[in-house]
């Protein structure tokens, strides 16, 4: 039936084949997939035993990293990072991200581990594929001008941007227990109040 649909002058040429060369073209193809095989096994080597390990032995320029990529003043008590089947995971214990003009933390999470995705290396931000908190206190904000922020971070300034809410959306699963949620609102001071979650 498909054949009946493709002209007869165009089914010749693609059933003829050139002289000897299939041979060299499926060659080629067998290095260049023997190649991106050879990249993958050496980048996930390469991560796995030279890059990971590095992370628990760096704590002090790993909090540096976070602060500057999120724009907040982020401290750890300890950070344990391992190898959990395909996935490298880790374990943060007494992480907080510090405020300058509070005495109490913006968030703070007594224990927080998971395994990261590996589509943490394509869009080069942190994705995970599992995430669990214990023991979390969490402040969000919402100033004057209608504009919320979560442990200090600003997140939707703009009406139409959702980017912060696609990444949260994205992670694979995420499991929370003990948790309390500590919302201010400086727009409309009746609506200040707080959430627990057990689990």
């Amino acid at each position: 039936m498909l054949r009946n649909l493709i002209p007869p002058r165009l089914q010749s040429v693609l059933q003829k084949r050139p002289p000897g060369g299939s041979g060299r073209w499926g060659r080629r193809a067998l290095i260049l997939g023997g190649f991106i095989l050879a990249v993958f096994v050496l980048g996930h080597l390469g991560v796995r035993f030279l890059l990971w390990p590095q992370v628990e032995k760096s704590k002090p320029a790993l909090e540096k990293l976070i602060s500057a990529r999120i724009g907040a003043d982020v401290s750890m008590d300890d950070v344990q990072v391992s190898w959990t089947g395909i996935r490298p995971s880790f374990e943060i214990t007494g992480l907080r991200f510090n405020s300058s003009s509070k005495a109490k933390p913006l968030l703070e999470i007594q224990k927080i581990s998971g395994e990261l995705s590996w589509l943490s290396f394509y869009h080069l931000e942190p994705y995970f594929h599992e995430l669990d908190f214990v023991g979390a206190q969490i402040y969000a904000q919402r100033n004057a001008k209608g504009i919320i922020s979560i442990a200090g971070m600003p997140i939707g300034g703009k009406s139409d941007d959702f980017s912060a809410e696609n990444w949260l959306f994205a992670q694979n699963t995420i499991k929370v227990s003990q948790a309390q949620f500590f919302w201010e609102d400086l727009q409309n001071k009746k609506l200040n109040t707080s959430i627990e979650i057990e689990d």
